[in-house]
Formats: structure tokens, sequence, C-alpha cells
């Protein structure tokens, strides 16, 4: 069974996602030396969202942005079959993260942007009082986002943030 695209059939999903990650796998994704991020089962992040990049402990900040371009689910074997080098990882260590696991999903990304400062979770939670980081991934809204990068209702970013000029 070949890997199918994952269609936007939900017109309520976000385009903005806070994507949690393993510090390696979240520097590897700015970095572009992996340009898959898989997901266990069904992940229901469409193409063209933007994705705000969470590494977890002991990092614990928001590293930078990532645009997904494609979303596939699949199979484990079809999706190693198309993406194995792209994942990051050895053969052995996809097939230990894929064991027991029907349907694999591939996060196709691409223009990472690293911020200048990380934000860290302390400054996150600061900004967006309540801020809760996912265990894999959620939604964030325009007034979220924003909150979260510094910007105000109208793109203008308050000089006293320095973490990135990019506007979502």
């Amino acid at each position: 069974m070949a890997s199918t695209p994952v269609r936007r059939s939900d017109e309520r999903l976000r385009r903005q996602v806070l994507l949690s990650l393993r510090p390696r796998f979240a520097q590897a994704l700015l970095d572009e030396s992996k340009l898959v991020e898989l997901r266990r089962g069904s992940c229901r992040i469409p193409a063209e969202s933007t994705c705000l990049v969470y590494a977890s402990s002991p990092v614990q900040a928001v590293l930078g942005i990532i645009v997904v371009t494609k979303t596939l689910a699949g199979a484990p074997l079809d999706i190693w079959s198309q993406h194995g080098p792209e994942t990051g990882l050895a053969r052995r260590e996809f097939d230990e993260y894929a064991s027991g696991c029907r349907t694999l999903t591939a996060l196709v990304i691409a223009s990472p942007r690293r911020f200048e400062k990380p934000i860290p979770l302390d400054e996150l939670r600061e900004l967006q009082p309540g801020f809760v980081v996912p265990q894999s991934y959620r939604y964030m809204d325009d007034r979220e986002t924003s909150a979260l990068l510094g910007y105000t209702a109208h793109g203008d970013q308050p000089a006293d943030v320095q973490h990135t000029s990019l506007q979502i």
C-alpha cells in the first residue's frame, strides 16, 4: 500500500502549529539535515502549515519555524522507501520507532528559520498565560502565535523582542 497525501478536509484546522520534538530532531529540522518529520499514527497537519519548533527537555524552548509542504500517511515500509534518508534516522532507529505501528505520517518540511534567540518555556508562559506544551503537536490561532512571537495584531514587532523578523 503506497502512502497517500492527507487531505485538508476540516476547514477548522489552523495553519499554525506548535510542534514538540526531542532536541536532536528539532535541531536537525532547522539545520536541514532532516527534511521529513515522522509521527506515529495519523497526524492532521495540513500542507502549507507553519510550525513553531519546540525542543523538549532539557532545552525547553521554541527554536524556530518550519513549513510543512506535504503530509503523507502510509505503512511504515512505504514511508521508509519514499523518505528514509530524509528522516534523519538510521534504518534500525526507524524500525524501532515504527514497531507495532500500522500507519506513519510523514511531514515533509521546507523553509526552516532558526530564531536568533530561542524562546524559553518560562518566557512562553509569560507571553501566553496558561501556555501548555503538547506531547506531539497542537494548533494555534493567530492571536496566540502573535503573542508568542511578540507581534502586535498589526504585524508590528515590539522593539524589545528579538526572536525573529519572520511574520506568519
